[in-house]
């Protein structure tokens, strides 16, 4: 007998309450990451919807496209904190600008990427959601609970990716740069 018929043999040997054990967690994660990530994305189609209808021609006659939309290439979200310029900690706020001041154009328009890591997080987060759906399928079909098995693997990685990512922008210049500025995002 191989690892996979021994796996299969002590999985046909759980008691109904073990399974419904599995069942229930498997459920609580379904539950969770479908919707925080269902809140992710919802944010993430939002900062489209704002940049897109800043950056709408026909609000502009449709003669030209906003300068602002032009120079952020319809970026508004992640730069709108550069705009009015009102910061919660003036001297730090300085620093920070005077640390910009050797960055290039082309680094600045992409602003703090906040609206990235909205949907970096929604697509990882229902990705587990769904993955929640073949452990919950698992509790019963072995094949189900080793490709549930193996996803989870996987997206614990992207999941710590994620979370690596959502430091590197919240942490960098820009970043703390958009944590002290007091405009509404």
């Amino acid at each position: 007998m191989n690892g996979l018929e021994r796996a299969q043999v002590a999985m046909d040997a759980e008691s109904k309450g073990r399974k419904a054990y599995l069942a229930v967690q498997a459920i609580i994660f379904l539950a969770f990451f479908a919707a925080a990530g269902s809140l992710y994305a919802l944010r993430y189609r939002n900062i489209n919807h704002l940049n897109k209808a800043l950056c709408d021609t026909d609000l502009f006659d449709g003669t030209e496209t906003p300068l602002m939309c032009l120079i952020t290439n319809d970026n508004i979200y992640n730069i709108g904190f550069f705009l009015e310029e009102k910061w919660s900690d003036e001297s730090k706020a300085e620093e920070y600008l005077k640390d910009l001041d050797s960055y290039d154009q082309g680094r600045l328009k992409y602003g703090c990427k906040w609206s990235m890591v909205f949907g970096f997080a929604g697509i990882n987060f229902l990705l587990l959601a769904f993955n929640a759906v073949t452990l919950t399928c698992g509790v019963w079909g072995f094949k189900a609970r080793i490709l549930g098995f193996c996803c989870s693997c996987l997206l614990g990685c992207v999941n710590v990716a994620a979370i690596v990512t959502t430091a590197v922008f919240r942490f960098n210049t820009i970043g703390k740069l958009a944590a002290l500025s007091l405009s509404p995002a």
